[in-house]
């Protein structure tokens, strides 16, 4: 089935010539010409936060002018697959592992929205009709609960805004295991608007250490446990005739949310190209989390951690690959990692979460692909799609194999 996503009203075709194409540090936007709205919402900057849980999973609540970078990753069925972070108006940075063997095309991303799902954020090829819903409502036995859930989500006060996905530049891999670059830099189709619910967060300096005494905060939609005993409580409509939408959505369910298929087997199967609110909060969550240095990470991992990596305790689970690690510095908040991958119990986790150190990145990845655009000089810093698709599968099957390893 092809797919044809609607740019929304925030993300303009007229400005694409005269927004920033450059990359938000600290204090300047390195690269490009901006316009005078840039002024006003400089990078990492949103509004004061009193306090933020330290409890673990399930964090607390977050709108997203707390957020205001995080991003949604949908594929084509309308299924969030990972987080994402806005680093200026044509980029955002995530993990590569998110869009497993998959073409740029099939993907798209939603700002501006804290929600998780939003039927009508997409054009009628692509969201959930209310004839749809009424069809899928007949068969559902939780009717009353479905009707409520769905126009819960046509009343949201923020629709978001949805940019379809251009292409997606990974590193050139020097390995492809267990401890890959897993790390993307995606372009968007086009540029967004900056408005308080769309802004970019800061990059550090490169390859500078995570700084010393600063409190870190993760965010995301990933699983929240206490939820998981209502799974039976999904909502589904009929697309028994859309091939490709199942299988898309088999593959979502098999291993996009970060800890892969072991960690969805015991899931009872439900009917095809779902949307799955099992045990999935409806709102970005946000929580407190303790990095780690390199030595406990090396010895909470039992095996020698690369520079590249950076490791948290507790805080991401299912569902949160891609998101923000984040810290605040002088009033700007900076993006610190992304989420590679974590332990199988998110509850009592018995090893780190990892993540992917941004500085090790900002010169040799992200700047010189936001520079080069489209261009032929992508071929030297970003990996082929080829070359992308196959490392991805790579680090899978390493995953796979390290948890049946460690599981005997």
């Amino acid at each position: 089935m092809t797919l044809r996503f609607s740019i929304f009203i925030y993300a303009t075709s007229a400005a694409v010539g005269t927004l920033a194409v450059g990359v938000m540090t600290g204090s300047t936007i390195q690269e490009g010409p901006h316009d005078h709205t840039d002024s006003q919402y400089e990078c990492g900057r949103r509004q004061n936060v009193t306090s933020i849980s330290k409890r673990i999973i399930n964090g607390t609540e977050a709108s997203i002018k707390r957020w205001p970078w995080m991003v949604g990753i949908y594929d084509s069925c309308d299924n969030l697959v990972c987080g994402g972070s806005l680093i200026n108006k044509e980029y955002v940075v995530t993990a590569a592992h998110c869009f497993r063997n998959q073409d740029a095309e099939t993907f798209y991303v939603r700002l501006g929205t804290e929600r998780r799902f939003n039927f009508s954020c997409c054009n009628e090829t692509h969201q959930y009709s209310n004839e749809q819903n009424k069809k899928a409502n007949e068969k559902n036995e939780n009717s009353d609960l479905y009707e409520k859930d769905i126009s819960s989500y046509e009343a949201s006060e923020t629709q978001g805004v949805c940019v379809e996905i251009e292409s997606i530049c990974i590193p050139i891999q020097e390995t492809c295991g267990f401890f890959m670059k897993d790390i993307a830099v995606v372009r968007l189709k086009m540029s967004v608007n900056f408005t308080e619910d769309i802004q970019p967060i800061c990059l550090p300096e490169n390859c500078a250490d995570f700084p010393a005494n600063v409190t870190a905060y993760v965010a995301g939609w990933g699983y929240s446990y206490d939820s998981f005993n209502e799974y039976e409580e999904y909502e589904y409509y009929d697309e028994s005739e859309d091939e490709t939408c199942e299988e898309e959505d088999e593959e979502a369910m098999d291993g996009s949310y970060g800890n892969l298929s072991s960690a969805i087997s015991e899931i009872p199967e439900l009917p095809k190209c779902i949307i799955p609110n099992f045990g999935l909060p409806e709102t970005l969550r946000q929580r407190k989390v303790d990095v780690l240095d390199q030595g406990q990470c090396t010895a909470q991992m039992n095996r020698t951690v690369p520079d590249h990596i950076v490791c948290v305790n507790g805080g991401s689970c299912h569902g949160d690959s891609g998101g923000p690690l984040m810290y605040e510095e002088n009033g700007r908040w900076f993006l610190a990692g992304v989420v590679s991958d974590g332990p199988e119990d998110c509850i009592h986790p018995p090893k780190p979460t990892r993540f992917v150190k941004v500085s090790h990145f900002v010169n040799s990845l992200i700047s010189p692909a936001i520079k080069s655009g489209s261009g032929s000089s992508r071929k030297s810093m970003c990996a082929t799609e080829e070359a992308r698709k196959k490392c991805v599968e790579d680090f899978y099957k390493s995953h796979n194999q390290t948890i049946g390893n460690s599981s005997q």
